[in-house]
């Protein structure tokens, strides 16, 4: 039994599904389950990567974002170690292969060739299977993520834009069809974009927002924008302060938790509690809401290892996207710029199981349970750490796990934030 896998950067399913000119993959959704999936926090498709392969959400993982907060020193920030790949750990068996599209350094500006290199990964994946090289290939694409953001206007129907797009949708989809046709009857096919895109054409600052409330001090005014690092913020009179872009991660400055904190542990809850509300309510320059969209990890993770954030911040105004930067004071909270393309919460796959009950639209599926569900369907147990469901449970009645219910469990992400 053979596992394929193709992940996409950035798919819009209308634009493979409901593409009349196309059609190769459109047909497979009469004997595929598909679907949206869940919402995965934090919007890093970096990040998702890692969740997918692992089984594990970002929570479960200690990974909230490709720059994170390394410990609870407050200070230090970077790029934390890569978790491992458990993808290739539990479905391998024979051999691995994993597929990188594009993989020529010049091909980043130059459509054609984004093009061209994705039909040339899916045609090396079809001679994987031709060939019988091993149990598991993976091709792992962000060309169609670059060739649409070379052409952003494809976003509000512009034709010459939509035309260059759709270049790589046929490519994609030719693909698809040949891998659907060569496959054995015992072969799985996954096709799976983690996000969807959003046309951007402004920001909201969280740390200069954080700063005009009060909550983040810095030690000089910045003379131009910076970055957290880099910005002198001063720990023993800030509160609060923030990471990440297109969502944002708030930290709390936690006494007895955090390096530097200055938050008595009995007042955080009041204070985390405080700075989500006035997201929730807060307008813009012009009066009007932004629908601030604001998470408590706690409920939207099965675990909190690492250094979790205190709250996710997203805006559900879609033209808005968030931004970690700090700038002079005077700086405006909300700023516009030439439109351009960002990571959304639509993530979608499509799973070809011959033989399977896996059929049909299936609602609510989540990214972590991609691999448990792969696992299932081999026959192999799914790796230590997953903390996906296979979605063959919900078909077969063998049940399913209730978050809300699990009460010593929310007391456990409680504790890790240092809220009990």
């Amino acid at each position: 039994m053979r596992t394929v896998v193709i992940e996409v950067m950035g798919l819009v399913p209308e634009l493979l599904f409901g593409n009349e000119t196309l059609g190769g993959a459109a047909a497979l959704l009469e004997r595929a389950a598909y679907g949206l999936l869940d919402e995965q926090l934090p919007l890093d498709p970096w990040l998702h990567r890692a969740v997918f392969r692992n089984g594990a959400d970002a929570g479960t993982l200690g990974r909230y974002g490709l720059v994170d907060r390394l410990d609870r020193s407050t200070t230090v920030i970077g790029i934390p170690e890569a978790p491992p790949n458990r993808l290739a750990e539990a479905l391998g068996g024979r051999g691995a292969r994993t597929i990188e599209s594009p993989d020529a350094d010049d091909a980043r500006g130059d459509p054609v060739i984004l093009v061209a290199e994705l039909a040339a990964a899916l045609e090396e994946t079809k001679d994987f299977l031709i060939e019988d090289r091993g149990d598991l290939v993976h091709l792992r694409d962000q060309g169609l993520a670059q060739l649409q953001a070379l052409h952003p206007a494809f976003m509000d129907d512009d034709d010459d834009a939509l035309a260059a797009v759709l270049e790589g949708y046929a490519a994609l989809d030719a693909g698809i069809a040949t891998l659907a046709r060569i496959m054995r009857e015992d072969d799985r096919l996954l096709l799976v974009s983690s996000t969807g895109v959003q046309l951007s054409q402004g920001v909201f600052r969280l740390n200069d927002w954080l700063r005009r409330e009060g909550y983040l001090v810095l030690k000089s005014e910045p003379a131009v924008d910076t970055k957290l690092e880099g910005a002198g913020v001063d720990w023993s009179a800030s509160r609060a302060v923030a990471l990440g872009w297109p969502d944002g991660r708030i930290y709390l400055n936690v006494a007895g938790r955090d390096g530097q904190g200055i938050v008595p542990a009995a007042e955080a809850a009041a204070l985390r509690a405080e700075i989500a509300g006035k997201l929730e309510r807060l307008v813009d320059d012009e009066g009007t809401p932004i629908q601030g969209q604001v998470t408590r990890p706690e409920e939207a993770f099965d675990d909190l290892a690492g250094v979790a954030p205190d709250l996710l911040v997203a805006v559900e105004e879609h033209s808005i996207v968030v931004d970690d930067g700090i700038g002079p004071a005077d700086g405006a909270i909300f700023r516009t710029h030439d439109p351009c393309l960002s990571a959304s919460a639509s993530g979608s796959f499509l799973l070809l199981a011959p033989g399977s009950i896996l059929e049909g639209e299936i609602p609510a599926a989540r990214l972590q349970d991609l691999l448990p569900t792969l696992c299932d369907l081999a026959g192999v147990a799914a790796p230590a750490g997953v903390s996906g469901r296979s979605l063959l449970d919900g078909l077969t009645g063998e049940g399913g796990r209730d978050r809300s219910a699990d009460e010593e469990a929310a007391q456990r992400r409680l504790r890790g934030l240092g809220y009990l």
